[in-house]
């Protein structure tokens, strides 16, 4: 809408960029080997990507909340954490496409973010909420049982090249 708004007719002149995924080395990532943190938020420290909420969660309800960026973990690390956390807690109101999001749908963690208009378009409504007190804090695992793996496989860098330069 906002392209053909400023004139470009012409969808085939649009290249659509996302970050791709290494779908296999996700798939790799074995379960259950590394600590297990209940919610995790991996985004920057900063109040644009939620980290504000993170604190105020931390100190308000007493949620242990580890936030990767407040360490030095390896990737391989990071990926071990995710994969064995119950849910990805992501608050950013302002991302337009959130890579954490998807890798823990690809390593088969549940993600929470906030219902706005970009995430509608992108996360099922099972993982967004419209306000932190319509969370079930001790419930998060159930999210588990349904995550959606094959949103993530269109992000595969594979597939990303693949489209990029064999069209």
């Amino acid at each position: 809408m906002i392209l053909k708004q400023r004139a470009i007719d012409d969808e085939s002149k649009i290249i659509v960029s996302g970050n791709p995924l290494d779908v296999k080395e996700l798939d790799a990532i074995s379960k259950n080997k590394g600590s297990k943190h209940s919610i995790v938020f991996a985004g920057r420290l900063v109040s644009e990507k939620g980290y504000d909420i993170v604190k105020k969660l931390r100190a308000e309800k007493g949620l242990d909340i580890l936030a990767t960026m407040e360490h030095n973990f390896s990737k391989s690390e990071y990926y071990s954490i995710l994969s064995n956390a119950d849910v990805l807690f992501h608050p950013s109101k302002q991302d337009t496409f959130c890579i954490a999001c998807m890798e823990a749908f690809g390593l088969g963690t549940p993600i929470l973010v906030p219902d706005t208009p970009v995430y509608r378009s992108l996360i099922p409504s099972r993982y967004r909420y419209k306000d932190l007190s319509d969370i079930d804090w001790g419930g998060l695992s159930k999210l588990r049982s349904g995550y959606e793996k094959s949103l993530v496989a269109k992000y595969d860098y594979r597939i990303v090249m693949d489209e990029w330069f064999h069209e």
